[in-house]
């Protein structure tokens, strides 16, 4: 298993309010999150790195808990240790946010576990997580968006929601509010498979067939890193952009 991160700051923003961690225990599973900020200019880049920070150490000690008490950890064992997980990441960003300076701060998680064969995710807000598999590509996360909601009703379809004017109203953020809980879901992985972890700023300039087209193409799988960063620049740099490859 191999894996590439990047994170670029764009051609327009002044701030790269992004973050991304990876936690890998050798033999037993590899950890990966991403995470958006919002909120003031320095609000933003301080929930993310807060979250990411508080995510993967919680991560590491609720699963060491468990494995304290049992060798046999199941999907529900790690339903419970992601919402912990987020829970104390969702605190930590609360309450940094009570300072006044960066009161109303958020950001999204995304994050995807491998274990065995088996991927597991957990979602917070519209950054995603997706598998590639024979070429295809499939979005495993959920938006928590407003644009996912008209979606949803079937009010609008896929097109008019990537020009959406409100495309980049979500409805749930680590910061908003005490009680959170994420999106779970999990998915079985062959070898050859790539899991993609990103934040809006790739998936709002580049197609889902794009993003797929790249990575499933010719060429050092490091580099094609590189490339899904440069061409989402080239098509919209207005935003961060940030993305973490992962090759079963």
């Amino acid at each position: 298993m191999k894996f590439f991160a990047k994170s670029d700051i764009g051609t327009i923003r002044k701030e790269n309010q992004d973050s991304y961690g990876i936690s890998e225990i050798q033999g037993e599973y590899l950890l990966a999150v991403v995470c958006d900020g919002m909120g003031g200019t320095a609000g933003g880049k301080i929930a993310a790195k807060t979250a990411v920070k508080t995510y993967l150490e919680r991560f590491g000690f609720f699963y060491s808990e468990r494995k304290s008490q049992s060798d046999v950890i199941k999907a529900f064992d790690i339903k419970r240790i992601f919402s912990n997980a987020v829970y104390s990441a969702n605190m930590a960003v609360c309450e940094r946010s009570a300072e006044e300076a960066l009161s109303g701060m958020g950001t999204t998680l995304t994050s995807a576990m491998i274990y065995g064969q088996t991927l597991y995710t957990a979602n917070v807000g519209d950054s995603r997580t997706y598998l590639i598999h024979k070429n295809e590509i499939t979005q495993l996360t959920r938006d928590d968006s407003y644009v996912q909601e008209l979606l949803d009703r079937g009010v609008i379809d896929e097109d008019e929601a990537r020009i959406h004017p409100r495309k980049n109203l979500i409805t749930k953020a680590l910061g908003a509010t005490p009680d959170i809980e994420p999106e779970y879901n999990c998915a079985l992985l062959e070898q050859g498979d790539v899991v993609l972890l990103c934040s809006d700023g790739l998936t709002n300039a580049l197609t889902d067939r794009e993003i797929s087209d790249i990575i499933s193409g010719d060429g050092d799988f490091e580099e094609k890193l590189s490339h899904l960063i440069d061409a989402a620049n080239e098509k919209n740099g207005d935003d961060n952009v940030t993305a973490v490859l992962i090759k079963i």
